[in-house]
């Protein structure tokens, strides 16, 4: 599941990473070449990628300001499939 997810609303204090699962059976995936996490549309995050658990984790250095924000998500396998989510959620 992810965290924060698409459309939700979340208060300040309760969201500080970004957090998701990602898994390709057949070609795999090297979390760290080939996922890609922006907030707001700024540059790809530096993210961690824990690849016996399949787990993509950031951790905000501040809490994120109240109102919108965007999310886009690029996971790309090893043979260059790649799958996209974009979306929007809130902090009130």
């Amino acid at each position: 599941s992810l965290t924060p997810n698409i459309n939700a609303t979340y208060r300040q204090k309760d969201i500080s990473s970004i957090q998701f699962k990602v898994e390709d059976l057949i070609s795999g995936i090297d979390g760290e070449n080939n996922v890609s996490i922006q907030i707001d549309d700024g540059k790809p995050l530096i993210h961690e990628y824990n690849s016996y658990r399949k787990h993509v984790q950031f951790e905000f250095e501040n809490y994120l300001s109240k109102g919108e924000h965007s999310l886009y998500i690029i996971c790309t396998d090893n043979v260059g499939n790649s799958h996209h989510i974009r979306g929007k959620f809130y902090i009130k």
